[in-house]
């Protein structure tokens, strides 16, 4: 993988295409994604996730994209976002974790908005291979095409897993990772590669 300095493709946000496309993968790899899941749902109960959020979301964005570029998901593709990009995923995660409850201290909505800024620095960090804050300015200028709607994107899903957590927990092993699988799909549809079809037409750039 190598770094580029290619420009993010002009799009429209499409929440519900978005979250359809995170279903079908979800369905169409269930077992493997409940299983990669199970990783990141113990570390939230166990409240460790506070830690390593970072790494755990560059896991799954690496799952995700490999899902999207081969249409097969294997554990270690969490494994490998987990691990190889531990230090600029970590940083993220921390920053974002900062940034982020400090805006819900004082008002929500620049908390809200915070959050769906930098919802795809994991991605820029496996999918180009950018450092923690390079990553997080090109999320923050890909959302800055449509801040209302990216931050809608993120309240939506916010709600989704709220009904997974009302299910007793575990309604959460089928709601974080559409999730998840829809911010790889936001993020793949804004770089101008999401395939309309299922079987993907043009290679993502992972190893």
């Amino acid at each position: 993988m190598t770094e580029t300095n290619e420009q993010v493709s002009t799009a429209r946000v499409r929440i519900g295409h978005w979250i359809n496309r995170g279903w079908d993968w979800f369905v169409e790899d269930l077992g493997m994604h409940i299983l990669i899941t199970l990783i990141p749902a113990l570390l939230i109960y166990s409240g460790f996730i506070v830690f390593l959020v970072g790494p755990v979301a560059a896991g799954v964005a690496l799952a995700g994209l490999r899902k999207a570029n081969l249409n097969r998901v294997e554990f270690k593709d969490f494994a490998d976002g987990f691990s190889k990009y531990f230090l600029p995923a970590f940083l993220s995660g921390l920053l974002i974790l900062v940034f982020s409850t400090i805006g819900l201290v004082f008002l929500i909505v620049p908390g809200l908005v915070i959050l769906a800024m930098y919802q795809f620095s994991y991605h820029f960090i496996v999918d180009r291979n950018m450092d923690f804050w390079e990553a997080m300015e090109s999320s923050r200028k890909l959302v800055s095409q449509d801040y209302f709607g990216f931050t809608l994107f993120g309240i939506l899903l916010g709600l989704i897993n709220l009904l997974g957590v009302l299910f007793m927990g575990v309604g959460l092993l089928v709601t974080l990772p559409v999730s998840w699988l829809a911010i790889t799909a936001a993020y793949l549809d804004f770089s101008g590669r999401l395939p309309e079809s299922e079987v993907p037409s043009e290679p993502v750039r992972i190893d």
